[in-house]
């Protein structure tokens, strides 16, 4: 994995995607892309700014990999010629910024958790010609409290938004 940082978001992106992608032509829009398409719930945006105070967190770690399909113990992704649990990753950066973003196909929609960070999951094989044609949505696992989507969100960021407020932050 080689380490990018673009526009205060740490991508880490795999050997293979690396010699298949020209980093040097669009990288910032391609990940400001990624950024709206994890805040494609507007719902998603504000509860991760209210997070980022009441945690102190900020920023997004982003992992840019291909899927493994023929994993059967958990999720993997493929760097090169080895095989990386996905969920390593996540507890290897949880903690170190507000919002993980997976862009790495999760075929069998195995399970992940975080302690602290928010991590973005997309529901199928992630790209951003089938976001555009509304074939991928993202999901938010936010810590201690599990996945949220579109219709839970709305009431867990008014709950966040209390928490904040009866604290002044």
């Amino acid at each position: 994995m080689k380490i990018l940082n673009v526009n205060g978001m740490e991508l880490h992106v795999s050997e293979d995607i690396r010699k298949e992608k020209d980093f040097n032509v669009g990288l910032e829009l391609y990940l400001e892309s990624v950024r709206d398409c994890a805040f494609s719930e507007e719902a998603y945006e504000e509860y991760y700014k209210e997070y980022s105070k009441k945690t102190g967190l900020s920023g997004f770690g982003l992992l840019l990999a291909h899927g493994d399909p023929s994993s059967d113990w958990g999720w993997k992704c493929i760097d090169g010629n080895k095989r990386k649990s996905v969920q390593s990753w996540i507890n290897e950066n949880d903690g170190k910024h507000a919002g993980l973003i997976l862009i790495c196909c999760n075929e069998y929609t195995k399970e992940i958790h975080s302690r602290k960070s928010l991590v973005f999951v997309p529901d199928r094989p992630f790209s951003i010609i089938a976001f555009n044609a509304n074939a991928v949505k993202y999901e938010m696992y936010v810590p201690k409290k599990g996945y949220m989507n579109n219709y839970v969100v709305e009431y867990e960021l008014e709950q966040l938004k209390k928490w904040n407020q009866s604290k002044k932050i």
